[in-house]
């Protein structure tokens, strides 16, 4: 189970609940304002697909959040700024790019904050050293004087952590900027 955020804008609030509850893996846990939350079993819908569907049907589009299932996470410093995104739908690592460039500064330090307590500086300053080594375990644990079995480890512990999949260049990117930019 996901939990979901959705942000409405300019949207007639009822015919988009009315339209979510033809899904029986959806629950709408909170409404209020222009958000709603919700629980999605993630194997059942896909949040773009249902996006498009909404936007045919509706004419409506939104914005939506999808939470990382780590504990603590700072979702109500990342729900003011959902109302700035463009419409799509969000993971944490196509958000964190998006912060940066819209120069949110409290969110960004709020983030590092977090991401930070979660795996230690150590396991960032790995994860970092793997970047600048464009991605490569065998360079980078060269210079960051390790076995590459701990790199390994050190990554596939942050992947875990963090939901965010620093193998792929957007999640490379996302860390990056959040980071060091």
């Amino acid at each position: 189970m996901k939990t979901i955020y959705l942000y409405l804008k300019n949207a007639d609030f009822e015919s988009m609940v009315a339209f979510l509850s033809i899904y029986p893996s959806i629950s709408i846990l909170e409404r209020n304002q222009s958000l709603l939350k919700l629980k999605i079993d993630e194997d059942e819908i896909n949040l773009q697909e249902l996006r498009e569907l909404a936007i045919q049907e509706l004419y409506h589009d939104f914005t939506a959040f999808i939470v990382p299932s780590s504990i603590h996470f700072p979702i109500d410093v990342i729900l003011p700024s959902l109302e700035k995104l463009s419409s799509g739908v969000y993971q944490i690592e196509q958000l964190i790019p998006e912060i940066v460039f819209l120069k949110h500064q409290d969110i960004k330090a709020s983030l590092k904050t977090y991401y930070t307590e979660l795996v230690g500086l150590e396991t960032i300053d790995t994860v970092l050293g793997f970047i600048k080594e464009n991605q490569n375990a065998s360079q980078a644990a060269k210079r960051l004087f390790m076995h590459r079995n701990t790199l390994n480890y050190r990554l596939d512990h942050f992947m875990m952590k963090t939901e965010i999949d620093i193998k792929s260049f957007q999640g490379a990117l996302a860390i990056y900027l959040l980071f060091r930019v």
